[in-house]
């Protein structure tokens, strides 16, 4: 059951495309036979044609050809479909909404078509079923009732019952007839949503947006910053869908977090590379365009930052301060002025072991002005990274001396 290309589905001559003849026992009826006219191949699945050619299809054209009542005509309600879902990811679908909820489906479709009559048909679909939500909303399962949809089912050239397609993108890309073995099935639907699944990451946007901010958010921890970083970041808070795509509500909220995100990891690099004003006005952009999402941690994160970096001295103080400290270790002033200096410079290990000397030395100089700019410094770096946890550590047990 190897997943087949569309390609190479032409190339074969198209499976279902084969006369056959079909026995059944309807309801109340002898074994029948019919002969299935099956000349006519479906080339909107197999080759990937537009979707306008299922809806332009005119069925009663091939009428004669079409799966038609065995016997007496049977009462619709006793083909009704095996079972009826309340759920998303497994539904019935008719001539009707084909189009829309299997050809135009975003994610991959297993298309079981079945019927009432049909004994495997029965054993099948609760495990088609099971194997689909299994998947979580990766694949959906389509019902479709071959008798009450004869002209849908003779396009799709069904020979027997029961039939199962896998289509994506409104392209056939597996299939099999007939009962088989669960394991079976379960590999089925899996390989079927890990094409999906595959296609949807590598072709969505904002998945890729995600990804791209979480490799410079662990480049920024190193506190390194670069052009090509600078570039990135004003191209991913600049980020807009495709021409013609138009977001729905979720993805508009996505965009605008991405956009937050970049912002901020834009005012970081600014402030890395000794530029606080730039890193300020980054700032005020997103409290005036985006008020409800200051409260994303990488936006909380940078205020602290820029608050801590107000008192930060200059790089030509720094030499004179270490001087002060060599001779005099208990210089408070120096130690606090350095412990600001190096959380400016995004070096938030020596700021938090300048800050505890501080706190060994005198826990009140300031105002607890070491206690505070611990605190800070714990917020902007977050509760789960490693330096916020032994400081917090390291401080708790100065606190209690």
């Amino acid at each position: 059951m190897a997943f087949l290309s569309s390609r190479r589905l032409l190339s074969q001559g198209g499976r279902f495309s084969q006369s056959a003849h079909t026995s059944r026992k309807g309801p109340g009826s002898n074994v029948l036979r019919s002969h299935v006219h099956q000349s006519r191949s479906l080339s909107y699945l197999s080759n990937g044609a537009t979707l306008n050619r299922y809806a332009s299809l005119n069925a009663a054209r091939y009428s004669a050809n079409l799966l038609k009542p065995y016997g007496s005509p049977t009462k619709s309600e006793q083909y009704r479909c095996l079972s009826t879902s309340a759920d998303q990811n497994v539904f019935d679908v008719s001539e009707a909404d084909f189009v829309d909820k299997v050809m135009q489906q975003s994610v991959p479709v297993v298309l079981d078509i079945h019927a009432e009559w049909c004994g495997p048909c029965k054993q099948l679909g609760p495990l088609l079923e099971a194997a689909v939500r299994a998947e979580n909303g990766k694949v959906v399962m389509a019902k479709l009732d071959a008798d009450q949809n004869p002209g849908l089912t003779q396009q799709l050239k069904v020979s027997s019952l029961p039939t199962v397609l896998a289509v994506y993108q409104g392209k056939l890309v597996d299939s099999f007839t007939g009962m088989i073995p669960e394991a079976e099935v379960k590999n089925f639907v899996s390989k079927l949503s890990a094409i999906g699944g595959a296609e949807t990451e590598e072709q969505d946007p904002i998945k890729q947006a995600e990804t791209l901010l979480e490799s410079i958010a662990l480049e920024l921890e190193s506190g390194k910053t670069s052009p090509e970083m600078v570039s990135k970041l004003k191209a991913i808070a600049d980020f807009e869908f495709g021409e013609g795509k138009q977001p729905n509500a979720a993805e508009k909220e996505s965009m605008d977090e991405i956009r937050v995100r970049a912002l901020a990891f834009l005012a970081k690099c600014a402030l890395v590379d000794g530029h606080p004003e730039s890193a300020k006005e980054l700032v005020s952009q997103i409290q005036a365009n985006h008020p409800t999402l200051v409260r994303l941690p990488e936006v909380s994160q940078i205020i602290a930052s820029i608050n801590l970096a107000k008192e930060a001295p200059l790089g030509d103080e720094v030499e004179d301060l270490q001087g002060r400290l060599a001779a005099n270790g208990k210089d408070a002033e120096a130690l606090l002025k350095l412990a600001n200096y190096y959380v400016s410079q995004g070096n938030h290990e020596e700021a938090i072991d300048y800050a505890l000397k501080l706190m060994r030395v005198n826990k009140a100089y300031e105002d607890n002005a070491a206690k505070t700019l611990l605190l800070d410094v714990f917020d902007a770096l977050g509760p789960d990274h490693e330096l916020t946890k032994a400081g917090r550590r390291r401080m708790s047990s100065l606190l209690l001396v």
